[in-house]
């Protein structure tokens, strides 16, 4: 089957983002000889973040939030051939991406936006973080391999065998499970009532992340 009919096939059902990144995904599943299983688990969770992120998008602009402002007329349109895109905006108070081009474009021109990053956004970050950790150990520790999901999965709604692995992986001397212990622990911030209490524990969380000599 060629490449061009799998594309085809691609976008009749949707997958657009399987679609963008497929060839990129093999040549790098290719290169450090990944297994079949876990390249069709990686594409399919890009694809599912991917939508994920678009129907939270779409459903935080239809409620149409009293106390933080979206980026109304929101648009983005080709300049020319090829991946070079121009984005517009209209209301110019609040932006909620986290996304380089993005926050450089806001800092540069719309200096006097409030940007706010959504629960969302950052545990997303931090859940990528946490795979680009997981995928480099385990090159030289085979535990943890198949591990991907016992990672990202919300711990209430792990299996009794999966709390039992995960459980014995935490034991390890692993970068993986410090860098799970920081994500859990930056969990805890959403759920303070407080702003003075939770700026205080966000601050506190920040040091103790730049103490463990992690780079997330």
């Amino acid at each position: 089957m060629s490449l061009s009919h799998i594309q085809y096939n691609l976008r009749h059902f949707r997958l657009y983002r399987i679609q963008e990144r497929l060839e990129t995904a093999l040549e790098e599943a290719a290169k450090n000889s990944v297994s079949y299983t876990d390249f069709l688990d990686e594409i399919l969770s890009q694809e599912v973040a991917s939508k994920q992120e678009k129907y939270i998008a779409v459903r935080t602009s239809l409620a149409k939030f009293p106390y933080v402002k979206t980026l109304e007329s929101f648009d983005e349109f080709s300049l020319r051939k090829g991946h070079v895109y121009m984005t517009s905006f209209g209301d110019l108070e609040a932006s909620g991406v986290i996304w380089d081009p993005y926050l450089n474009g806001i800092g540069k021109f719309l200096n006097k936006a409030k940007v706010v990053f959504d629960r969302f956004h950052v545990m997303n970050q931090l859940n990528e973080a946490i795979e680009r950790v997981r995928w480099e150990e385990q090159r030289d520790n085979k535990a943890l391999k198949k591990s991907r999901f016992l990672w990202l999965k919300n711990p209430k709604n792990l299996t009794c065998q999966q709390e039992a692995r995960l459980g014995a992986l935490k034991k390890l001397d692993l970068h993986t499970a410090r860098a799970y212990h920081i994500e859990l622990t930056l969990a805890r911030f959403w759920e303070i009532p407080d702003p003075v209490e939770a700026m205080s524990y966000l601050k506190r969380w920040y040091f103790g992340r730049r103490t463990a000599g992690l780079s997330l």
